[in-house]
């Protein structure tokens, strides 16, 4: 969440196992009381299945997980953004990696690839490192160490890293190459045309003073 006038941030981490989550009018009548009886990150497939019950064609999962978000909240997204584990791979190596501050060993001994191709042994060690698409993803994406909780820190931290080490509006020349990578591992209902705007504002963020949230046991 970003407000526009001030450049104030906050993220805002939502646990993908909540149960129960409500769903917005357009499709509340698939169950009762509105409400999704599976985990919240099982709604996407779901929908996906039961095209009569949730409209938005060949987004319905993305909008009903949008949806059911919105209602949880209480505060309208005004856009969003998905990327698959292979685009964040790939865009991140666009931008040349990532540099991170590891605070605490990442073991995984059974880490599985994002391109279901097997399991990898992972390890990675405290410090400042620099991690190429595919270990920044496993750093965001791995939770045996620890738990879906300690992922979602994880995830955050991975952004904040990349937005301290990228200027937004010096990327705008490789929006091109970077749309070119997403192809069909992005999918945003977020305008073209508005990109410019977001970069002059994402510039205006001071990376240093963003709020990080986590919803998390035993405070919701």
């Amino acid at each position: 969440s970003v407000d526009a006038a001030t450049g104030r941030a906050a993220l805002f981490g939502i646990p993908r196992n909540l149960v129960g989550v409500p769903l917005p009018a357009e499709s509340a009548a698939a169950f009762p009381g509105g409400r999704f009886p599976g985990l919240l990150n099982a709604l996407y497939v779901y929908a996906m299945g039961h095209p009569g019950a949730f409209p938005g064609g060949k987004t319905r999962g993305f909008r009903a997980v949008t949806g059911a978000v919105q209602e949880l909240v209480g505060v309208r997204l005004d856009g969003a953004v998905v990327v698959n584990l292979a685009g964040f791979v790939r865009l991140v190596d666009a931008v040349g990696g990532l540099w991170i501050d590891v605070p605490a060993r990442l073991y995984d001994p059974n880490y599985p690839l994002e391109d279901g191709s097997g399991h990898i042994g992972l390890d990675i060690r405290p410090g400042c490192r620099h991690l190429d698409g595919r270990f920044a993803l496993a750093y965001a994406r791995s939770r045996h160490q620890d738990s879906d909780y300690g992922r979602m820190a994880r995830q955050q931290a991975v952004l904040l890293a990349l937005r301290r080490q990228l200027d937004p509006l010096e990327l705008l020349p490789k929006f091109p190459e970077l749309l070119d990578i997403a192809g069909q591992n992005l999918w945003t209902t977020l305008d073209p045309d508005a990109v410019g705007g977001l970069a002059e504002l994402a510039s205006r963020v001071d990376a240093s003073a963003v709020r990080r949230v986590l919803f998390v046991p035993p405070a919701y």
